[in-house]
């Protein structure tokens, strides 16, 4: 196998694990932290915090799940996608943050739009070489080539 065929089909599935990693942890994180998120939520006039908390959880999960798989990745990264913005926009914000944690926010700020770039390329190339349902779709593709 040359060089470039490995990393084209075993770099896809890297990064599609880095990245489901990232909102895997930071799901898991905030569970760990509900209350205290839920009221700095709060604090930033977020309306119904513990509400828009626990969704952010779920989709942290279920999309970190689906973009390891690469199981529904289009949708999952879109959404992803989506939901980081105002998660970016409200909570880490550096434009919103005081002196002390002007850098601290910068750097989530930063590293927010990292993700949202690499949710931008899942979402535009899909998942790759594998993942889950591969052999079903490339099934349905030779039907049709075929049929």
């Amino acid at each position: 196998m040359k060089e470039s065929d490995f990393v084209a089909k075993f770099g896809a599935v890297l990064g599609r694990v880095l990245i489901g990693i990232v909102y895997i942890a930071n799901g898991i994180g905030l569970l760990g932290s509900f209350h205290g998120v839920a009221a700095m939520m709060a604090g930033k006039a977020i309306p119904l915090p513990t509400v828009f908390l626990g969704l952010t959880i779920l989709a942290w999960l279920v999309g970190g799940a689906c973009v390891i798989l690469g199981w529904r990745l289009r949708l999952a990264a879109s959404v992803l996608f989506l939901l980081t913005i105002p998660v970016l926009a409200g909570i880490h914000g550096p434009w919103n943050a005081d002196a002390n944690a002007f850098q601290n926010e910068m750097n989530h700020f930063l590293k927010g739009l990292a993700m949202l770039g690499g949710l931008a390329y899942l979402a535009a190339f899909g998942p790759g070489e594998f993942y889950i349902g591969r052999n079903r779709r490339h099934a349905q593709l030779k039907a049709i080539q075929e049929g």
